[in-house]
This record gives structure tokens, C-alpha cells and sequence, in this order.
């Protein structure tokens, strides 16, 4: 690779070696090598999670299938002490020579390792006792569901799986089909298609898991515009296994008055009104932010260059224990005619009435609510 085809620069507290086009391109190529500015928010988030696992549970190395030219890795290496290791592998050679650069202008290069093979071939090396990681991030173009089966076998028991989805079409409602073969679930259209498609991700590597006996518990999810991604902790045995299944559920919603609940199989009608419903499902509708894991986060990011991700954290373990789903206030009130109060005003009515509400990391104008509809599209219409 020419000298004038890459260039240093610094994310974080991590120097890393680009090539030079991915800074300059609105859409960062694959070739040479890849790597996308935009994706600082996902690698901020991994540091995080990362200095949250190993404060939380020790020393930890740090696997690394699609790293393109290793940022994530070397920022994880960089940023968080209790990453003894990083494993970097990328099938494009070019991409592994840039991540070795920059390991050795961090002065980390005692601490990694460096291979180019198929994200695939490079989990099943480590999937027997003693080779198994405690992290892995998968973070491919598309959907990740064909290299999961891999992660879960090379990951150690109490390990942290972490994955990224890139195909939100399908996951978001558009694609409903594609939905259902790359994630043995149907997505739906509705004003929480977001989350709805977390949910999707999430159930479709419990599924993967508890095939093997084993329970990749969900503990933290985020979304942007091109992006969903999810974090797990592996729990194992069959009992753990049987325990997801009953979280494994179908979200129905009213195609008239719009009221959302959630059951095992999917029913002929709305609850509330009799009309005809529509279905998401099977997906994950338990917990999806682990109280301890998140807070401690939120402990990670205080007071450093992660500041700025403490609010967002803050906000995420207030969700824990709230409905699988949320309501857009400003799409309802579009509905209604009417205009939009804050999301923050509805909740101070929904808790004088003596509701649980929130807000939601998810959506900026969601909020999260064991009120039914009925009683959000009441305020909305007295506001």
C-alpha cells in the first residue's frame, strides 16, 4: 500500500492507520481496507461495555472475527485496562497490516495477535476449552446470523457476545419475509419498528443458543440509523436454556385502535376493540438491558473522554422492567390532529395517574409505559 494511501488518525485515546479514501468518501469503500468514521458512536459503546465486563467480572481478551483495520480492537486494547489480548482478523490482508501499524504506534503489540481467514474459520479455531474467548464482537455488512452459531461455540461460559446488524430494512417492517429466513421471525411496520427489530436480533441468537443448551442473555442494545446492535452474556445448561423460551413470544398490535400485547401465539383479533391485528414475532419480549452490567457503564463513562454517553446510560437502566414496546408520541398525536405535547410531559401525567413511564434510548420521542393507549391518547387530546 502507498504511503500517500493511508493516513494516522486519532479516535478516542487510539491512534489508528486508515486508508486516506474512507476519511474523504461519503460512503467508506471496502477497498483497500475498511473503515467508516461513522461508526465511532458503535466503538465508543464497545469500550464501554468492555471496561464494564472485566471492572464487573476480571481480565478479559478480546475476539475480534470482521476487523476490518482493527479499530474497534485497538481501541478496546487502548481504552480498556482489563483487556489482557486482542485476537485481529480480517479476511483482507491489507486491513491486518494497517490494525499491526497501529498496534505498534499504540505500543500495544505485545498484546495482539494477527490472522486473515474467514471470520468463521477463525471462531472454530478457538471453539474448544482453553482457546475460547471471554469477548467477542461481530460486526459484519448485513446480518450476522451466519457467523453466530461460530461466536457461541468459541465464547467462554459467562462470556460477552456482542453483534451488529446493518440490514434494518427487513428488521425494521420492509422486507417481512427476509425477516423471518434471517431471523426465524416477522418483522412489523408500526411506530416501534426499531425496537421491534432489536428484538428480532435479539431472539434470533438466543435461538442459535439455546439449541446448544446454552442462553445468550440479552443485556444492552442501541440503534441508529444503519445499525442495531445487542449485547449478551452466555449463561448454560438446559435449565437456562428452557427459561428463554418462555421470553420467545409474538407482539400483536390492533390494526384499528392500535393497543400492542404480547402473547405466545398470535391471536385472531384486538383484546380491546374486536378488530383484526398484526403480528411481530417470535421475538425476544424479555429484558433487554441488564440493570448491573448497564449501570456500570454509566460508571465507566463518567468524568473521562465517554462523558457524554452517561445520560444515554442513565436512561437505558431506568427501561429495565418496562414493556417490550413504547409509543411515538408525536406519531400518535399526528393520528389524533392533534399537536404533540414533550414526551417528558406525558410522563409526569402518566406517573401522577399512577402509571410506570420512562423515556427510551430507542427513540427519541418514545415513551416506554404499562399504560394501555387508551390512557396515553387521552392526555395527548386533553393536552
Amino acid at each position: 500500500m502507498a504511503v500517500e494511501s493511508y493516513r494516522l488518525t486519532t479516535e478516542g485515546r487510539t491512534k489508528i492507520y486508515v486508508p486516506a479514501v474512507s476519511i474523504t468518501s461519503p460512503l467508506p469503500p471496502t477497498s483497500p481496507a475498511f473503515f467508516n468514521p461513522r461508526g465511532r458512536k458503535v466503538r465508543d459503546l464497545a469500550v464501554l461495555a468492555c471496561r464494564a465486563y472485566t471492572k464487573l467480572y476480571g481480565e478479559a481478551d478480546f475476539g475480534d472475527p470482521l476487523a476490518g483495520v482493527g479499530a474497534k480492537s485497538l481501541r478496546v486494547l487502548v481504552e480498556s485496562e482489563g483487556i489482557a489480548h486482542a485476537y485481529i482478523n480480517d479476511l483482507n490482508s491489507k486491513a491486518i497490516k494497517l490494525a499491526r501499524r497501529s498496534a505498534a504506534a499504540n505500543l500495544v503489540l505485545n498484546r495482539a495477535s494477527f490472522t486473515v481467514k474467514s471470520a468463521n474459520q477463525f471462531l472454530e479455531l478457538h471453539a474448544r476449552p482453553g482457546r475460547r474467548f471471554s469477548i467477542i464482537d461481530l460486526d459484519p455488512f448485513g446480518s450476522p446470523t451466519e457467523f453466530v452459531d461460530s461466536a457461541i461455540r468459541a465464547l467462554q461460559y459467562g462470556g460477552m457476545l456482542s453483534l451488529t446488524a446493518t440490514d434494518t430494512a427487513p428488521l425494521s417492517g420492509v422486507y417481512r419475509k427476509v425477516a423471518f429466513r434471517k431471523y426465524f421471525g416477522y418483522s412489523l411496520r408500526t411506530d416501534f419498528s426499531r425496537e421491534l427489530g432489536l428484538r428480532l436480533l435479539c431472539a434470533m441468537v438466543v435461538r442459535r443458543g439455546i439449541a446448544l443448551d446454552m442462553f445468550p442473555r440479552p443485556v444492552f442494545v442501541h440503534s441508529d440509523q444503519h445499525y442495531m446492535r445487542a449485547y449478551f452474556f452466555l449463561e448454560t445448561g438446559a435449565e437456562a436454556a428452557n427459561r428463554a423460551i418462555d421470553e420467545l413470544n409474538f407482539i400483536i398490535e390492533c390494526n384499528r385502535c392500535g393497543a400492542v400485547t404480547v402473547h405466545k401465539e398470535p391471536t385472531g383479533s384486538c383484546e380491546e376493540c374486536g378488530s383484526s391485528v398484526r403480528y411481530c414475532g417470535p421475538a425476544w419480549t424479555g429484558p433487554i438491558f441488564d440493570r448491573k452490567f448497564v449501570r456500570q457503564m454509566g460508571e465507566e463513562a463518567r468524568g473521562n473522554h465517554l462523558s457524554r454517553y452517561e445520560k444515554l446510560l442513565i436512561k437505558a437502566a431506568e427501561e429495565i422492567d418496562h414493556p417490550p414496546f413504547y409509543y411515538n408520541i408525536p406519531r400518535i398525536a399526528d393520528r389524533l390532529d392533534a399537536p404533540a405535547p414533550s414526551p417528558t410531559s406525558v410522563i409526569e401525567s402518566l406517573v401522577k395517574q399512577g402509571w410506570h413511564a420512562t423515556l427510551t434510548i430507542i427513540d427519541p420521542q418514545g415513551v416506554r409505559t404499562d399504560a394501555p393507549l387508551s390512557a396515553v391518547i387521552s392526555l395527548i387530546r386533553k393536552e
